[in-house]
């Protein structure tokens, strides 16, 4: 059995939400600790100065109306985005001729419009005979629909590695992971995101559990006007964090002080959140079902974003991984529910990672 000591290994992502470039910066992370060489690069890398601000303006847009955000995603999926008049020529020229010096050995994709660029901008290069593309959804998500769109020329070198898959009762980690904390281990405190761009009515959430006096941490944008209360600690990420900036680190989160304290933030891991809370509340991305996996923490859902992410959601509530926001709120908030669900996924903590301690993928 091999290692991964002496590989060296092309890892490309995508900052949209953080749904592929968290997995793909924690990936990075293991594989290092085990000895390859890496290089991870960020699609937004690549983009002119006009198409980073408006992906800045997009994000903000969507998080202010989710029904926007959900036409968005129906044009990406339908090939609506030219990625060829977005791209900046010399940071791709730049890119290649690093890539052309580099002898990778292995080529791990997180996202399709990975795919679609090299179709579109490199006559079909490929930088390894084989591409691991990792879906962190049940089902293609927007970006390989537009790949499939684009990307004919690369496709017969691409090997669809799924973490876990409509219909199927086989999951996989993407890493080995270590053992969970048991329930006993765990906080009082429900754990509340809407991903990495921040969708999903939070505020509302938070008034809600705050009148049912449920204890719980609630990550919200950095312009919120909330502050912690008795039950709800609210945290913050940085508003000029920028992914594609900061390939080595993932957000810090800021936990806000209680109104007329006089004690300063606190700041703290969003790892150290997800693997003490009882629950997760978020919406149904595949990147928190990855933690939920990984932590044996379940998800109370909140409304999926778009057709993948109700697939997502209906394996996790099929695997008894996870309960809607309505069906949890029916039981009376019962922290036994989550139990329940907590000990399902620790049946499942002995799964097989996706790229484990030898080099030859499983799946």
């Amino acid at each position: 059995m091999s290692s991964w000591r002496g590989e060296n290994i092309l890892i490309l992502t995508a900052s949209s939400g953080l749904g592929s470039f968290a997995p793909a910066v924690r990936l990075r992370a293991y594989l290092r600790s085990e000895g390859a060489a890496t290089h991870l690069y960020c699609l937004e890398q690549l983009f002119d100065e006009c198409a980073l601000s408006k992906h800045q303006q997009t994000r903000i847009h969507c998080r202010a109306n989710f029904r926007k955000a959900l036409l968005l995603q129906k044009v990406v999926e339908q090939g609506g985005i030219d990625l060829k008049s977005i791209i900046d020529p010399d940071k791709f020229d730049t890119m290649m001729h690093i890539w052309q010096q580099e002898k990778f050995t292995r080529c791990i994709v997180f996202s399709g419009f990975w795919l679609s660029m090299l179709a579109v901008m490199g006559a079909g290069y490929s930088p390894v005979t084989t591409i691991d593309a990792i879906h962190m959804d049940a089902v293609p998500s927007s970006s390989w629909l537009h790949a499939n769109t684009h990307s004919q020329a690369v496709r017969a070198s691409v090997r669809d590695i799924y973490l876990y898959q409509k219909d199927s009762s086989r999951v996989f980690t993407l890493y080995p992971v270590e053992q969970p904390l048991d329930w006993q281990s765990r906080t009082a405190r429900v754990l509340c995101h809407g991903g990495g761009w921040q969708m999903g009515g939070l505020s509302t959430l938070n008034t809600l559990l705050n009148r049912e006096a449920i204890y719980s941490d609630m990550i919200l944008p950095a312009d919120t006007t909330l502050v912690s209360s008795l039950y709800q600690r609210i945290l913050t990420t940085d508003p000029n964090y920028c992914p594609w900036e900061n390939l080595d680190k993932l957000p810090d989160l800021t936990i806000l002080p209680e109104a007329n304290s006089n004690g300063p933030p606190l700041n703290i891991n969003f790892e150290q959140l997800a693997q003490s809370a009882p629950a997760i509340i978020t919406k149904p991305g595949g990147a928190s079902l990855l933690d939920s996996l990984n932590f044996a923490t379940p998800l109370v859902l909140l409304p999926a974003y778009g057709d993948y992410e109700t697939q997502n959601a209906n394996t996790w509530l099929s695997l008894g991984f996870a309960v809607t926001f309505e069906q949890w709120q029916d039981s009376g908030y019962s922290f036994a529910m989550l139990q329940e669900l907590h000990h399902n996924l620790q049946n499942h903590s002995g799964v097989s990672p996706i790229f484990g301690a030898s080099n030859e993928t499983c799946n």
